[in-house]
């Protein structure tokens, strides 16, 4: 599954929340709650013996009247201490004068805790004290101490993750989807898309280099379509053939001039073996050879030079031409350009003249043969 950039940006800062979360509410505050139970009940086992030492003297003097107003003023002091149980040596009830609870060792049931300590005096024993403590509504109200902080940690938290997300996406995620609109304009060759804003930042030196790059693309897109439109009204509006072959043999480049001289349209020959389409059978073999020769070195015997030869036009006849070849190396292949101009007139004309020449020459001779036999 793909992830958009602003996925991927804002996506660690959720995961880090719910991580906080967990940690608070799953680890942090139940062990914090346990802490502070032990430590509440540390400090009632404290205060518990400190009572045994007080209780010691009465006990000793049989005030049990003051013992129970001592008790009775203890347990309304602390609300926590939900039950007093006092015994004598032999575990006869002195106070309360209700039943006693059923249990007598220290346990701990949902924050409820039994705490149970032997009276002795000078290794005699006196009897057994034993208090309930019920620390539910103290546990509760650190609880919602706990939960108040807890919510205030975590919308503090989250007001900063959200100030973080928010420079994030303007420093970056923003910046990022812009570049991104960019490219993709670039690619479809709009260069007209404007200049992007750039900050003082990584992302902002990438900015400049991206348009940097497309000042310098564009230029070279305008210069290359100038040049374009240069060569291609050259090679429209030419007399002569214009032909490229690469280093197979094969047509890739045939201009109207060659359609005109050579009787094929450009869709007729692309691609195709251009010995095949207009070299005369009897002259394919010295063709092939200098096509081998091209392959292998860029050279032949008529590259860069001027070369009279015969070629042949789509209805099969043969005409003189003039061919001028050169080559060049295009993505480390050589090519071959070729311009073919028809000679046909010329070698007519040529023909004439010599013709012509031919006929003065006889008729020369014969002034002179007439102008010899009359001065004789």
């Amino acid at each position: 599954m793909s992830l958009s950039l602003r996925t991927k940006v804002f996506l660690p800062l959720f995961i880090l929340i719910g991580l906080l979360f967990g940690y608070l509410y799953g680890y942090w505050m139940p062990r914090s709650l346990q802490s502070i139970e032990r430590q509440h009940q540390k400090a009632t086992e404290r205060h518990l013996e400190s009572v045994v030492e007080g209780v010691i003297p009465l006990l000793l003097g049989r005030e049990l009247d003051t013992i129970y107003e001592n008790l009775d003023a203890l347990k309304k002091k602390n609300s926590d201490w939900t039950g007093i149980h006092l015994t004598d040596a032999a575990g006869r009830t002195l106070y309360p004068l209700a039943d006693p609870p059923a249990q007598a060792e220290a346990v701990r049931v949902q924050n409820v805790h039994v705490l149970a300590v032997q009276i002795t005096y000078t290794g005699m024993n006196l009897g057994r004290l034993t208090v309930t403590v019920d620390l539910s509504p103290y546990l509760m109200e650190w609880e919602r101490e706990f939960h108040n902080a807890v919510s205030v940690m975590l919308a503090v938290i989250a007001v900063i993750v959200l100030t973080i997300g928010i420079v994030l996406e303007r420093q970056i995620v923003q910046p990022v989807k812009a570049l991104e609109h960019a490219a993709q304009e670039l690619a479809q060759g709009r260069f007209d898309s404007g200049r992007l804003k750039a900050g003082d930042d990584e992302v902002g030196h990438l900015v400049d280099s991206f348009n940097t790059m497309t000042e310098k693309l564009a230029s070279s897109y305008n210069l290359l379509s100038q040049s374009e439109q240069k060569n291609r009204a050259m090679t429209t509006t030419a007399n002569d053939a214009i032909i490229m072959m690469d280093e197979a043999g094969n047509i890739s480049f045939w201009n109207p001039a060659a359609e005109s001289i050579f009787g094929y349209s450009a869709e007729e020959v692309l691609g195709r073996y251009m010995h095949d389409i207009i070299a005369p059978d009897h002259y394919r073999g010295d063709y092939e050879k200098g096509l081998q020769a091209f392959r292998e070195s860029g050279r032949g015997s008529v590259v860069g030079q001027t070369t009279e030869m015969t070629a042949k036009r789509k209805d099969g006849t043969e005409f003189p031409v003039e061919l001028s070849l050169s080559a060049l190396q295009m993505m480390g292949r050589w090519q071959a350009v070729g311009i073919v101009r028809d000679i046909t007139q010329r070698k007519l004309a040529e023909s004439r003249i010599l013709e012509s020449l031919s006929e003065k020459e006889l008729l020369l001779h014969e002034i002179h043969h007439r102008v010899k036999n009359n001065m004789q």
